[in-house]
């Protein structure tokens, strides 16, 4: 039985969020504004109805209540089966949240960009007036600002990632960018261009980007940094 009605609202509701009288609460529907409300029956009573202001979300300004009639035996065990496969459920989405997880990580260590894991050193480079510095797993930043955070690897392109939901511009425009990683030695960003106001492309050597192939002729050897570079 409903017991208790929650949630916040000014001139209009903003969220709401149920009670029963055994205690379950439901996840909180709206947004997260509004003064903290509350109506609740008085003991032994349950909530059979709700009055509201006018309009499409008018708040609610009383509640009507009614005896509690204790739930017959088919009813108990109805509602205890219920509340059973809900927690069976919560648990199963739990289960298949952190396999989702792990097997992102498995691809990870397991994948074509294996090497990026194992090597995983950040990249530093000064182009212009600003200093950069990239983590392959993690952030991209020119200086203390957040260009973006590691999202996956450009789908259908060798060596390529994307880093997404960097800082905020002025404009509005959340920053990005695309590392194109180029074979080398160290671990270097050589060119960083801005093709679009706040969307950035930038190139870096890394050792994982070598392929092994090119060390199996006579005379093969990685490219020291600025050897070679990616035109964007």
């Amino acid at each position: 039985a409903l017991v208790e009605i929650r949630g916040g609202q000014g001139g209009l509701l903003d969220r709401v969020q149920f009670v029963t009288s055994r205690g379950r609460v439901s996840q909180s529907y709206g947004g997260d504004g509004g003064d903290p409300f509350a109506f609740k029956a008085s003991a032994g009573n349950m909530i059979v109805s709700l009055e509201r202001s006018a309009g499409v979300a008018g708040k609610i300004t009383a509640m009507g209540e009614s005896l509690f009639r204790p739930l017959t035996p088919a009813e108990k065990e109805l509602e205890e089966a219920a509340a059973k496969l809900l927690e069976a459920q919560s648990r199963l989405k739990t289960k298949n949240d952190e396999m989702a997880e792990l097997k992102e990580k498995i691809d990870v260590l397991a994948g074509p960009h294996a090497a990026y894991k194992t090597l995983n050193s950040c990249g530093k480079g000064r182009i212009g007036e600003y200093n950069y510095e990239i983590c392959p797993f993690g952030d991209a930043k020119q200086g203390h600002t957040r260009l973006g955070i590691f999202k996956s690897w450009a789908p259908g392109v060798d060596h390529v990632a994307i880093f997404e939901n960097g800082e905020m511009c002025f404009s509005g425009i959340v920053r990005s960018i695309k590392v194109h990683y180029e074979c080398g030695e160290n671990f270097v960003i050589e060119t960083v261009k801005e093709p679009s106001q706040c969307v950035y492309e930038a190139t870096m050597t890394h050792p994982a980007a070598c392929d092994p192939k090119v060390f199996e002729g006579p005379g093969a050897k990685v490219l020291k940094p600025h050897e070679f570079h990616l035109e964007l």
